[in-house]
């Protein structure tokens, strides 16, 4: 079968078909605009595009930009989340006033034109017959440097002749520049031309920008369209909420929330000591580890998730009060063959991950390197 589409260089015509599913992209269902088309695809097609991506996989670091941390073996969506707060301490000690932009592009892969990605892939020297099957990258980046090389926009400067300009993942796009009128007024003209050559489209309501080093904003700032990030309204970034300055207790309320969301809606179930258990171990474990792993959790923190799992485990009273524990939470973090459940407490975790970081840190990043390495 796969000779055979090698030969004909096109899947048979009942394999390029789909089925079209609407999926909500919010809680808010009753707008049409937060529900989003995809396409189940068939065996055939799956079999040939992972054919492809294996063939690419070699070659894909050293087209797609550093800064891009989506699709790259070896990259991760946590190196834009620690760039960010590695950016927000330097720009404090450094004393720079510089701006992290957020770009929101409206509906990013349903508008761009095919016409510019098969002319992006043959610029990078595929062939024909790659083009016909494979959907491939857009380069906004390659703007933005550009204008920095010509000395139009200043990036952040993370120490000696390294700076930070953008950051990616996936469509999700965010910019670091100085904090001055004239370089911010640059920014909209390259955005107009990607969007002309593109057709993609800036949605400049949902764009945020956030001083790196809190201070008076100037008049000009509120003037942009953009959402300016206030201390007292945080806003989410890759997943993980994020200020300026850092707060790290609104932060941990967040986590906690999440958490006595999922609590409240299991408290009304009878749950068995075993369902409690599973529940324990892969469910509310995972909860704050995004969190872990990108920027950590303050010690009161990691304590007040410890304290929900414990209640969580042994219940509450008929008063609302927690339960007196029956066991030490020491006894139950032991292994299984010493006659606990197994449960790596989040301290645990959180030493592992931060000990994970520092080796990252000392060994200069990841292989294919990374911004941060100048902080």
């Amino acid at each position: 079968m796969v000779g055979e589409v090698w030969r004909r260089k096109s899947l048979w015509g009942k394999d390029r078909k789909g089925v079209i599913k609407l999926i909500p992209k919010n809680e808010r269902k009753h707008l049409l605009q937060n529900w989003r088309p995809i396409t189940l695809l068939t065996t055939t097609y799956k079999i040939i595009a992972k054919i492809f991506a294996r063939r690419l996989k070699e070659m894909l670091p050293a087209l797609i930009d550093e800064q891009q941390t989506g699709f790259v073996a070896g990259r991760n969506i946590i190196d834009n989340i620690l760039s960010l707060r590695l950016a927000q301490e330097w720009a404090q000690v450094s004393d720079q006033n510089c701006i992290f932009i957020i770009l929101d592009f409206m509906k990013a892969y349903d508008r761009i034109a095919h016409g510019y990605l098969w002319d992006t892939l043959r610029a990078m020297g595929m062939g024909q017959d790659t083009l016909e099957r494979i959907k491939g990258l857009v380069p906004l980046m390659r703007l933005l440097r550009e204008e920095e090389r010509r000395g139009n926009i200043h990036g952040m400067n993370i120490g000696g002749e390294s700076t930070l300009l953008h950051q990616l993942f996936a469509d999700d796009t965010e910019i670091s520049i100085t904090m001055e009128e004239q370089q911010f007024a640059r920014l909209p003209e390259v955005i107009r031309e990607y969007e002309q050559a593109s057709g993609a489209r800036l949605n400049v309501q949902k764009s945020t920008i956030m001083q790196l080093n809190p201070g008076p904003a100037p008049e000009w700032l509120a003037d942009t369209g953009y959402e300016i990030a206030r201390p007292d309204r945080p806003f989410v970034y890759l997943g993980v909420q994020t200020s300026s300055p850092v707060d790290e207790r609104s932060i941990m309320e967040s986590i906690v929330q999440k958490m006595m969301k999922k609590l409240n809606h299991w408290s009304n179930k009878l749950l068995s000591w075993p369902a409690k258990t599973i529940l324990l171990k892969h469910v509310l474990a995972a909860t704050p580890l995004y969190q872990l792993m990108s920027v950590g959790l303050c010690r009161d923190g990691i304590e007040d998730l410890e304290r929900l799992c414990r209640t969580f485990l042994w219940g509450w009273n008929e008063d609302g009060g927690a339960k007196t524990l029956l066991v030490a939470w020491e006894r139950v973090s032991q292994p299984k063959h010493k006659g606990g459940l197994g449960w790596n407490s989040f301290q645990d975790r959180a030493d592992a991950l931060n000990v994970r970081l520092t080796e990252q840190i000392l060994s200069g990043g990841r292989q294919n390197g990374y911004s941060w390495q100048g902080v």
